[in-house]
């Protein structure tokens, strides 16, 4: 089962540059999920982090693969790659379906990979309202920013990712933070199954 990169992740929020300390949410096999509050809104941040037996370049073609997209054939809930638009950017979308009457959200994002060094690889992650057109009854996520941090030592790679998701609409804050460590939580664990085999 491939990652379906960064969108399990959907209902995590919360913005990067406050000065509060990350306090730790959950803890489960060998995966940490931190969450901070933000100062300029009511939603959080999370972090995740996670140690796992596999190179470097095995656990970021996990990260960055996902299905071709195709506009005809959109599930709920799942990341297609858009195209690759070159080495070093590739285009997501992520489709939500949610239950009525919560409107569906949707992202379109540009993933960019800097190697930082031979064992560090770094892959920002930020919304780029582009290429797929908005559907009707979605709200198209815009504000989202973050990276996956991966960092290879001694045949082990450390993975970190941070993420802030603000969703949009009228879903109250304290519902989408209620959310926040889970999907992290459940998507580091996949990642930690599939590049461990």
């Amino acid at each position: 089962m491939k990652i379906r990169l960064l969108f399990i992740l959907f209902f995590a929020s919360t913005s990067l540059v406050a000065q509060e300390q990350w306090k730790l949410r959950k803890e489960a096999n060998g995966i940490k999920v931190f969450i901070k509050n933000e100062e300029s809104t009511s939603l959080n941040s999370f972090k995740a982090v996670t140690k796992v037996k596999a190179p470097i370049e095995k656990v970021l073609k996990v990260i960055i693969d996902a299905p071709q997209f195709e506009q005809d054939n959109i599930e709920s809930a799942v990341t297609y790659k858009v195209r690759r638009i070159d080495s070093t950017h590739h285009l997501y979308y992520f489709k939500n379906k949610l239950p009525w009457p919560i409107r569906n959200r949707d992202n379109v994002s540009i993933v960019e990979i800097e190697k930082v060094s031979d064992t560090i690889i770094k892959c920002n992650i930020s919304a780029f309202d582009e290429s797929i057109p908005k559907e009707k009854n979605t709200i198209r996520v815009s504000n989202l920013k973050g990276f996956w941090l991966l960092e290879e030592k001694d045949g082990y790679t450390m993975v970190s990712q941070e993420l802030f998701i603000d969703p949009g609409g009228s879903i109250p804050a304290f519902i989408v933070n209620s959310l926040l460590h889970k999907g992290p939580y459940n998507t580091f664990l996949a990642l930690k199954r599939e590049v461990e085999i």
